[in-house]
């Protein structure tokens, strides 16, 4: 016992008794180079309670039986150390264990707890140990090696786990790191983290879960209900599958917890199944570079708002995180999603800064983001909602919207919160997109229509009731009961959106709108109704031709100016519409744009080279105006069609104006004019009596 063993190799050494001398190091060393085929060096039992015990097997490997009882098959010491060449399988009772193979893979079962480091040259390494797993330090070698932790009593603490495969930890208790080493390197390394804390012992140290990560894929699952998450990682990594559950699988996922915080020091954060918060609880999932982006993936075709994966569910985590750096979350959709998503819940209204693309796909299988190739976004159904998003029965009087960005989800003028390449019908109480907060964009979606394109209305399409401004552009929006636009506050901007055979195809009934671009046509009322005392609308413009909106063919009259209200209708194609182009109210008490008068008259000679367009009329107020001037086709109706320029006229409450164009007019052609008022608050009147060439 004094000297170190040489054994050839396969030898069996039995050791039945405790071994006591003045050496604290026991050392059984496998020289021999060629091992014999099928036999390992086999340690039946080592008892050296109170000392170090050291193995070595410099060709072989080192083996236990893989079964023991008490006293049998195992090595007992407080320190133990196993070096060899082809791997090591060992049954220990140690409180210090350190293993090291150049080739093979690590397996130890430890019946107490134990403080452990592990390196392997090409292999992975496995520990199971009944206490507490401390000071853990371990290098898996190798192309796809693994490393996998477990207790079946007490915590697992983290020092330095590095593989190239999978880390997996299953602690009893808590999982910790042994200290914070977020700005030098990370606890774990590998292709993904799996770690899942079982601790349900109220005596148990919290938080359940603390680890720095540096990999690709994480899965975590905390199961003691008062338990926090927290991970913070250096770089990139996807979280999935983030839960708090009971231990037993048949149990429902808790939803009450601790809090929960991931970080991110360096890269994106993509998160694709973690629960919902509840009140008082803090969700914390942020990177601290704001160049970087962190992603919450819908993977369930659910339409409720508690189910994993369910677009209500993932909406309501945004809601409830609320990280430490500004920024603003997304929505993506996984590629296996099949559309359309029928909601049966009416989603949680928006809270957070967000952006939601239905084009944007998360593959699981290569753990990115992708643009999907097809843009045909995601398309949501509302007609088989039955609750609120409080749970309610859905009534005739209760409006069901469907996205609503409610207080708290306002972005920034350089960075605004946005919902793009979505499709959305059968909301047919509410509005399919509610803007309650500023900067938002909605753009490039579809309004009315399902997943087969045929029409499923909706009663509003998307309506901005925000104080602020938001942008609204691109959009196709048809069949809406009632407009498929409506202001009801704030500065929006409209641009560019096609309105076809909605009730109205935009509505302004408060604030200020911007109308620049949209195409506006068969609406079964109004193409443009502006009404009431708050009412504010600029209606195209005299010097962007892009700006100009097309007004056509709605079914009573292009524009409404109503009610008291204001509007600067300038440089437009208005044509086609039933009753008129322009419409300023029955009365003139309630009339809109003050009943400004039309001009009185109109003329016009063709030259040789040119047209000459003469203009006159009266007004009441005095100051700056400008009368439009307007052509349409011998077989439109009076009203106008093609924006031919404009006179200004600088005082006076009289007017007159010569307008000259070096183009020809078709004989037949209609010329009309319009007279707008300049100033804080612009507006204009009806199209003049036509003056025919």
């Amino acid at each position: 016992a004094d000297e170190t063993a040489e054994l050839p190799n396969g030898t069996a050494v039995h050791v039945t008794k405790g071994l006591r001398n003045q050496n604290t190091t026991y050392e059984l060393a496998f020289a021999s180079s060629t091992p014999v085929i099928g036999v390992t060096p086999l340690v039946a039992t080592l008892l050296a309670t109170g000392y170090s015990v050291q193995l070595t097997s410099t060709a072989g490997s080192i083996n236990t039986p893989s079964v023991y009882l008490p006293g049998q098959g195992i090595i007992v010491a407080d320190s133990l150390i196993l070096n060899a060449a082809r791997g090591i399988l060992a049954n220990s009772d140690a409180k210090t264990l350190s293993a090291t193979t150049t080739r093979g893979s690590i397996g130890i079962n430890s019946v107490g707890g134990v403080s452990f480091s592990g390196f392997t040259g090409g292999g992975g390494v496995n520990l199971k140990a009944g206490g507490s797993i401390t000071d853990a330090t371990v290098q898996a070698g190798g192309s796809t090696s693994s490393i996998n932790l477990s207790t079946t009593a007490g915590n697992i603490q983290a020092s330095t786990l590095k593989a190239t495969g999978a880390v997996t930890l299953s602690s009893a208790g808590t999982i910790s790191a042994v200290s914070n080493p977020r700005f030098s390197q990370a606890v774990i390394i590998g292709s993904s983290a799996n770690l899942t804390a079982l601790g349900t012992d109220s005596t148990v140290a919290l938080p359940a879960l603390a680890a720095d990560i540096a990999t690709k894929n994480v899965t975590v699952l905390a199961t003691n209900g008062s338990a926090d998450i927290r991970l913070v990682t250096t770089q990139t990594v996807t979280l999935g599958k983030i839960s708090k559950a009971s231990k037993t699988a048949s149990t429902k996922v808790q939803q009450s917890g601790g809090n929960l915080t991931i970080r991110s020091t360096g890269g994106n954060l993509v998160v694709y199944d973690i629960p919902v918060i509840p009140a008082g609880k803090v969700l914390n999932v942020g990177t601290d570079n704001r160049l970087k982006s962190v992603t919450f993936v819908v993977s369930s075709n659910y339409g409720d708002n508690t189910t994993s994966g369910s677009l209500g569910k993932m909406m309501g985590l945004i809601n409830t995180n609320t990280p430490s750096a500004t920024q603003i979350s997304s929505l993506a959709f996984s590629s296996t999603l099949i559309n359309p998503l029928t909601l049966t819940q009416e989603l949680p209204a928006i809270t957070r800064p967000i952006k939601i693309d239905g084009n944007i796909r998360f593959n699981s299988s290569s753990l990115t983001t992708v643009t999907s190739s097809s843009g045909s976004g995601v398309i949501l159904s509302g007609k088989s909602i039955v609750k609120s998003a409080a749970g309610l029965a859905v009534t005739r009087v209760l409006p069901i919207n469907g996205f609503t960005f409610a207080a708290g989800s306002a972005g920034t003028a350089a960075s605004p919160s946005l919902l793009t390449h979505v499709t959305l019908g059968g909301f047919g109480s509410g509005a399919a997109v509610k803007l309650d907060a500023a900067n938002i964009s909605v753009t490039n979606s579809k309004f009315g229509i399902d997943s087969k394109g045929k029409t499923l209305a909706n009663s509003i399409g998307i309506l901005s009731s925000s104080s602020g401004s938001n942008s609204i552009s691109g959009n196709t929006i048809g069949s809406s009961t009632i407009a498929g636009i409506q202001v009801k506050s704030g500065t929006p901007t409209l641009r560019g959106n096609t309105l076809t055979s909605n009730r109205d195809g935009i509505q302004v009934i408060g604030g200020n709108a911007n109308l620049f671009g949209n195409k506006i046509t068969t609406s079964t009322n109004n193409g443009i109704t502006v009404t009431g005392a708050t009412a504010k609308a600029t209606i195209g413009s005299s010097t962007v031709a892009a700006d100009r909106n097309i007004i056509q063919s709605n079914a009573v009259y292009g524009i409404a100016v109503l009610q008291k209200a204001f509007a600067s209708i300038v440089g437009n194609s208005i044509k086609l519409n039933s009753i008129a182009g322009i419409y300023l109210g029955p009365t003139a008490a309630t009339a809109g744009n003050n009943n400004l008068a039309a001009p009185t008259n109109v003329s016009a000679s063709v030259g040789s080279t040119a047209v000459k367009i003469r203009v006159s009329g009266s007004v009441s107020g005095r100051g700056l105006r400008y009368v439009d001037i307007y052509a349409n086709a011998p077989t439109d109706s009076a009203q106008g069609t093609t924006y031919l320029g404009r006179i200004t006229i600088t005082s006076g409450t009289t007017f007159s104006g010569t307008l000259t164009l070096l183009r020809s007019l078709a004989a037949g052609s209609k010329i009309t004019a319009t007279l707008t008022m300049a100033g804080t608050t612009p507006y204009t009147s009806a199209f003049s009596n036509p003056f025919v060439l």
